[in-house]
């Protein structure tokens, strides 16, 4: 993904960020899914372009909705909780869908 969008596309704003890392966190997790997505709004004089501005995320209208439902899941935890690894028995926190120890899936992912 090169962060760029088609010139002659047609985007729209997903998101309004508080900080430009933030906005790009919401780029890596858009494009980890294949949604192109460009930040905008990075620079500022003065500030480095981190701080004192809204960065914005943008995205083609058509994966619009689809970058909406996966921002607003980023970054929450699984709502079942902690769980038990069939594969090795290990306890995990319920952001993760992988064992740490033995590399088997979540059950239900």
């Amino acid at each position: 993904m090169t962060g760029e969008l088609p010139p002659e596309s047609d985007e729209t704003c997903v998101l309004q960020a508080e900080s430009q890392p933030e906005a790009e966190s919401a780029r890596t997790v858009l494009a980890a899914a294949g949604i192109d997505a460009v930040v905008r709004g990075r620079e500022r004089p003065g500030a480095g372009g981190l701080f004192g501005h809204r960065s914005t995320v943008w995205v083609q209208r058509s994966a619009a909705d689809a970058a909406r439902a996966l921002l607003r899941g980023a970054g929450e935890p699984d709502p079942r909780g902690p769980w038990e690894c069939p594969g090795c028995g290990e306890r995990l926190e319920a952001q993760f869908t992988e064992c740490w120890k033995c590399g088997a899936d979540r059950p239900g992912t």
